[in-house]
């Protein structure tokens, strides 16, 4: 596995971290999430931005009034286990992940799959996990989610050509997504195909010139 692309990924959420007063300061277009209140999908909404722009110790504070303002948010529990799990809390991460799958009827079928799904898979039930990102590649074929979760469920299971299937159509759905590529280059590398995983940040360089990740990862694969 090629640490500086596992690097990448953490750095590209670094970087695109943007000030908590700069975030409240602007306009924050409304999630669609199921919730009987205005003011908890605002929350939600503040928290899942900050969230995309890599700032989830920012976010952690409004997905909790969105819990607070409407106890049954399924969605926004996960946003909340995702926001503390990537803030290096895992045990709240791990109890508001379970709420979440507790209250999953109070949500619409798209976020349930994402509930169920990610569940799943981080409880480590793998084949609960597969079926249901299966079923929900089917329902939702424009949604990245159940991709991304097919991915890491066959790089887990070992199955790694599958795994760059998946990955792959993740692309077709969000085909400027970093993490995507960054994910296939490191997937390339442990089936010692570094000239793909080359190819792969070339490709991202184009789409994106700009792209400090994609660059430093191409230096670090040309010298190998």
């Amino acid at each position: 596995m090629l640490k500086a692309l596992d690097q990448a990924a953490t750095q590209l959420r670094e970087k695109l971290g943007e000030s908590l007063t700069s975030m409240q300061r602007a306009d924050t277009p409304l999630e669609q999430a199921t919730t009987s209140s205005l003011e908890a999908l605002k929350a939600y909404s503040q928290g899942r931005k900050l969230h995309v722009a890599g700032d989830d110790a920012a976010a952690v504070p409004f997905h909790k009034y969105a819990i607070e303002l409407d106890p049954h948010f399924a969605i926004a529990y996960l946003d909340l286990s995702f926001a503390l799990g990537n803030s290096n809390q895992a045990e709240p991460a791990r109890k508001y992940l379970a709420k979440a799958f507790e209250l999953r009827d109070y949500a619409s079928e798209q976020e349930r799959f994402r509930i169920e799904g990610f569940y799943y898979l981080e409880t480590g039930d793998l084949d609960n996990a597969r079926d249901t990102c299966k079923r929900w590649a089917q329902a939702y074929p424009e949604d990245l989610g159940p991709f991304l979760g097919l991915g890491n469920i066959e790089e887990r299971t070992g199955d790694y050509n599958q795994s760059i299937k998946d990955m792959r159509e993740g692309l077709r759905v969000a085909p400027d997504d970093d993490i995507l590529y960054l994910n296939l280059a490191r997937l390339y590398v442990q089936r010692g195909n570094v000239d793909r995983a080359r190819e792969l940040m070339r490709k991202l360089l184009e789409r994106k010139p700009g792209s400090e990740t994609a660059r430093h990862a191409l230096e670090e694969l040309n010298s190998r």
